[in-house]
């Protein structure tokens, strides 16, 4: 399996990729090259929770818990999702607007073992060989239930720090920049990495940062116990 791309055609050649992730993940991320260069709209590896018209967002290393808790926040009954995996941002002198990139969503079959209440939607899928499927989740939350964009007031970074006694930790701009960087932003699947774009990512991420509470969330706990944890963060006032 490889990936080649042409940055000066925005072109990705995929070979010997059989796996839908992977297909997606490439396919927004040429998208993303493309508008972050030509529309100064920025791409975010990572879940957006409308909750009660505030924007809340999740972004994390891989295998930190993402998913679960983006899908975890949907359960609240304000809740709207945007997305749960890869969202856009349009920046103006007015809040960050942050917008989905897909109509469905690709979840793993396990989210129903922690989540009752997405057991349904997983016995309706049809799973490939990762234990992965497309699903709507309209089926749970209603058709009102995913909407297609919405201002972002809170972010919130994950970690899986077993020696960092910390569950939750306030971070200011220079923080959270300095933690999403050595974290390459969160972000395997980004066409090009050179210093051009390093500049843009940052300083799109610094006005994001200046704009939202930010949060450093450690999900050593299980995932009741760090669900109620964000949860508790979404009740403080800015």
């Amino acid at each position: 399996m490889s990936v080649r791309y042409d940055s000066y055609t925005k072109t990705a050649f995929l070979i010997n990729v059989d796996y839908y992730g992977w297909v997606k993940s490439i396919a927004l991320a040429v998208a993303g090259d493309i508008l972050e260069d030509e529309h100064r709209i920025y791409s975010v590896h990572g879940a957006v929770i409308d909750i009660s018209c505030l924007g809340v967002s999740i972004i994390a290393p891989s295998g930190t818990g993402k998913t679960t808790h983006s899908w975890g926040l949907l359960r609240i009954p304000t809740a709207r999702l945007i997305s749960d995996d890869w969202y856009f941002v349009r920046l103006s002198s007015r809040e960050p607007l942050a917008f989905g990139s897909e109509k469905n969503t690709y979840i793993q079959a396990d989210i129903g073992k922690i989540w009752n209440e997405y057991e349904r939607l997983i016995d309706k899928a049809q799973l490939d060989e990762r234990g992965r499927a497309i699903v709507n989740v309209r089926w749970i939350v209603g058709g009102g239930g995913v909407i297609p964009m919405a201002t972002l007031h809170t972010i919130v970074l994950l970690k899986r720090d077993p020696s960092d006694k910390h569950t939750v930790t306030p971070l200011n701009v220079k923080e959270a920049l300095i933690y999403l960087i050595e974290h390459d932003f969160c972000n395997p699947h980004q066409m090009v990495r050179d210093k051009r774009k390093l500049e843009l990512r940052t300083g799109f991420f610094h006005r994001i940062f200046e704009s939202c509470r930010v949060y450093l969330v450690n999900t050593t706990g299980t995932p009741q116990e760090t669900q109620t944890e964000i949860r508790k963060l979404l009740t403080l006032k800015k």
